[in-house]
């Protein structure tokens, strides 16, 4: 299991999303998209965005996952 809590993960993801949109004019749907475009504008340094894509793929991985042997 990802040393965080996907709850932790899903609400500063949304709030970097929502920033992007009404802040920067930027509209992007998927996380990963959102994290770069992040960077780009300064809001994310690449350690960040690193931390964050790691994150997103450790999340998907616990959401879309029909293994029992990777939730645990």
């Amino acid at each position: 299991m990802p040393p965080f809590s996907v709850y932790s993960f899903e609400s500063p993801s949304k709030l970097l999303k929502v920033h992007l949109d009404q802040h920067e004019g930027i509209v992007c749907n998927a996380p990963k998209r959102f994290v770069r475009q992040a960077l780009k504008v300064g809001l994310l340094s690449v350690q960040d965005v690193e931390t964050c894509l790691t994150m997103t793929d450790d999340r998907n991985l616990i959401s879309h996952t029909y293994i029992e042997a990777h939730t645990q």
